[in-house]
């Protein structure tokens, strides 16, 4: 895994504990950040292009932190397992869709 040492060395300097509330906010921006897409989408006239440029810039950043904590998380948690299990939903929902 790329910048598993990297996230290791994280955990050690700030702590779990630190890592999770980190985890936790940017899941918050994130979220905050798609709610603002999401009203947009349903009345895009009324938004400014540079306004609708924003939010998905704002998006992209959100995401990439997002994915660098769930990466930590994982390596938290046991990369390993968390990994399994998540190929196993997706074959999971791809069965279902078929």
């Amino acid at each position: 895994m790329r910048y598993k040492k990297e996230f290791e060395q994280m955990l050690d300097r700030w702590g779990e504990e630190a890592q999770i509330m980190i985890a936790l906010e940017e899941m918050c921006e994130l979220s905050k950040e798609l709610h603002k897409y999401l009203r947009i989408k349903r009345n895009p006239e009324t938004v400014e292009k540079e306004k609708r440029d924003a939010i998905m810039g704002n998006i992209q950043s959100e995401v990439a932190d997002v994915l660098n904590c769930v990466k930590q998380l994982a390596v938290m948690f046991g990369y390993d397992q968390v990994y399994k299990i998540r190929e196993e939903k997706v074959e999971r929902t791809m069965k279902k869709i078929g």
